[in-house]
């Protein structure tokens, strides 16, 4: 399901910028929680990851990012199955994703939260996230996953700029 209008919240203060999507999927938060936490299950919407999670790192191989090296991703805390925080570097300030699963009487909600110290160019990262929360709930629902990045972006960047 590709969501037709942006859904992120922007807020930034003198530490930076955080951008929040709070979306809802008619799946138990169990299944949401695998879907986010088990390789075999990210592989299928953000990429196949690697490593012994209980050492506090894992890498993190981007399945949309074709030909870039694997990321090291910093587990920062994972309170199964209701929230994981992870820090990734990246060009600039690392990224620190925050991920909340709650029960709803319909199924589960996920708020993601990227924050980023300094002044990170959103126009780039919030259609990415929009991207990649759409392939997570095209894989929830059974549909068909996006594969066209470049139907994101133009659409949604001056939104996020």
């Amino acid at each position: 399901m590709q969501t037709s209008d942006p859904t992120g919240r922007i807020t930034r203060d003198q530490n930076g910028a955080r951008l929040v999507f709070t979306r809802a999927y008619s799946v138990p938060v169990q299944q949401l929680w695998a879907a986010l936490t088990e390789p075999e299950q990210t592989a299928r919407w953000i990429g196949r990851w690697e490593g012994d999670p209980t050492s506090g790192t894992v890498s993190l191989h981007m399945s949309a990012e074709e030909g870039t090296p694997a990321s090291p991703v910093r587990i920062d805390s994972c309170a199964a199955p209701y929230v994981l925080a992870v820090t990734t570097p990246a060009e600039g300030e690392p990224w620190t994703l925050r991920l909340v699963l709650s029960s709803t009487a319909s199924g589960s909600s996920l708020t993601f939260t990227h924050e980023q110290a300094g002044s990170p160019d959103l126009g780039s990262i919030g259609p990415g996230w929009e991207f990649y929360l759409d392939r997570l709930a095209a894989v929830l629902d059974g549909g068909e996953v996006p594969e066209d990045f470049e139907k994101y972006y133009p659409v949604r960047a001056s939104v996020y700029a």
